[in-house]
């Protein structure tokens, strides 16, 4: 799939965890940071997140090899930014296929066994998000979550845009709400990442800057400011990316790092290892005496994405945390996906 597909996976799954993979492992709260991604780490975010190097979809059903694809692409983009002439330009549109809209809907549920068991029992979450592609440079999402956590039960709905703006910046917005928030769903959540294409070829290298804010039912708050760097060689890409977190009560400092390492074969599947690692920290405010809790966290996920016919396929995710003095936690996720 397209940095961008990588991108927005993350978020969604960082929107339906009611935190983050990715941003989760850097958020703070009594059960850890905010919540998961798409295809990202659990707190951190499956991911999951790198702009587009090409303009090409190859997991959204395209081929990145068609050279029809990749040549009226760079047409478009010539002519965007060097203003070509009227017959140049009648050229190009004369060259480029009309613009038909796509759809996507992915649906997914998780599984989360903690250890002790008898203290922490086990988390299910289920969540669909709906994508709706209307021009060639923007798609926009919309997310509906239920999650369980013992005997407390919250849901979640959330939006998200991505927008190429000019050929080496691309955003990726998103919000969520709880419905109704409990101690795991956010009152509110906002992120937005900027993602600046520093070179497209040979290789691809992409520049990220984000922030995302939580406000949690009770009290705590958040706000985390994240740098990232992707690097695309072929099918392959790198991903790093740092989280600094301030929560309020009491403007707790903690830090988290995400490295993702993927493989994406053009139209067919691809596959990622996560590892995160980093600090939670935060005020604890069910107690008399309000204590500041640190904990050292470390997480691996591999997830794999397969389409398996020409309109729908598959994906799954396993994951292990160990979240230091508290608890270790094992997790499954399974999915699918149609276009249309």
């Amino acid at each position: 799939m397209s940095g961008r597909v990588v991108m927005t996976v993350l978020m969604v799954t960082a929107l339906w965890l009611g935190g983050g993979v990715v941003w989760a492992q850097s958020g703070s709260g009594a059960d850890g940071p905010a919540l998961v991604a798409p295809d990202a780490a659990a707190n951190p975010a499956p991911v999951d997140d790198p702009p587009p190097v090409e303009d090409t979809e190859v997991f959204e059903g395209e081929s990145a090899s068609d050279p029809i694809h990749l040549d009226t692409a760079g047409l478009r983009l010539l002519a965007e930014d060097f203003k070509l002439t009227d017959l140049e330009e009648a050229a190009v549109k004369a060259a480029t296929p009309p613009w038909k809209d796509e759809f996507r809907i992915e649906a997914a549920a998780s599984y989360e066994h903690l250890i002790p068991y008898g203290d922490y029992g086990s988390w299910e979450s289920v969540y669909v998000t709906f994508f709706h592609r209307p021009i060639r440079k923007l798609e926009y999402f919309v997310s509906l979550g239920l999650g369980v956590r013992e005997s407390d039960v919250g849901g979640w709905v959330g939006a998200g845009v991505s927008v190429d703006w000019l050929r080496w910046l691309n955003t990726l917005s998103a919000i969520s709400f709880g419905i109704p928030p409990n101690y795991f769903t956010p009152l509110f959540r906002f992120d937005h990442d900027f993602n600046f294409v520093l070179i497209d070829r040979p290789v691809g290298l992409v520049l990220t800057a984000g922030i995302t804010y939580h406000h949690y039912l009770n009290e705590h708050r958040d706000l985390t400011p994240s740098l990232g760097l992707a690097l695309y060689i072929e099918q392959w890409y790198v991903l790093y990316r740092a989280f600094l977190n301030i929560g309020w009560p009491g403007a707790i400092l903690a830090h988290s790092h995400l490295v993702s390492v993927g493989y994406e074969w053009n139209g067919g599947h691809s596959t990622y290892v996560n590892l995160s690692g980093g600090q939670q920290g935060y005020v604890a405010t069910y107690v008399v005496t309000r204590d500041t809790v640190r904990l050292n966290f470390i997480e691996v996920a591999v997830g794999h994405r397969h389409w398996v016919g020409k309109d729908w396929g598959l994906f799954g995710e396993a994951s292990y945390m160990k979240l230091f003095t508290a608890y270790d936690k094992i997790g499954v996720l399974f999915g699918g996906f149609y276009k249309w």
